[in-house]
């Protein structure tokens, strides 16, 4: 569940627990079964972790204890469903609600999901909005002979939204 990474000299605590909520929902006592409250802290402490980086708004819900007890700086990361589908849950707007003051910062993709953040009650000063495309202007046209082969690499769900059907 936690991995430390060194970045530029700064341990970070890494978690990745929204597979567990896909492969069966069953995050909350997995988290109290496999790491735990005290063994998350203790892993903080002896990687002398300098910040608890959190992917998805959802697992950082599921960490509020954690947060509550870590006394490092801690930011959130929102893409995906838990920054649209999850505020359609009263239940998750409730666990955002407790978290956004444990949290020292968020991360999220877009205008609109600060927006929609904003409106749930995150300070807008806490958050960031971290644009990942590829940046289409670095790749600029060059003609191909006909019928010359492309080759595309495309990481993500096979889900009709990401569009795999295009490629």
């Amino acid at each position: 569940l936690a991995t430390g990474v060194a970045v530029l000299g700064v341990a970070i605590i890494i978690t990745q627990a929204l597979l567990w909520q896909r492969v069966g929902g069953r995050l909350a006592d997995q988290l109290k079964e496999t790491v735990g409250e005290q063994r998350f802290a203790e892993i903080q402490t002896q990687m002398k972790a300098d910040l608890a980086f959190i992917h998805f708004g959802t697992t950082a819900a599921q960490l509020l204890p954690v947060l509550e007890q870590i006394e490092i700086p801690s930011v959130a990361i929102f893409y995906g469903s838990d920054a649209s589908s999850a505020l359609k849950s009263e239940a998750w707007v409730r666990k955002y609600r407790k978290m956004f003051p444990l949290l020292s910062h968020v991360v999220v993709l877009c205008e609109p999901v600060k927006d929609r953040l904003v409106a749930i009650g995150c300070p807008r000063e806490k958050i960031t909005i971290w644009n990942l495309p590829a940046g289409i202007e670095k790749y600029p046209y060059r003609p191909r002979p006909p019928h010359a082969v492309v080759r595309f690499v495309m990481c993500a769900r096979f889900i009709e939204k990401k569009g795999h059907f295009l490629v």
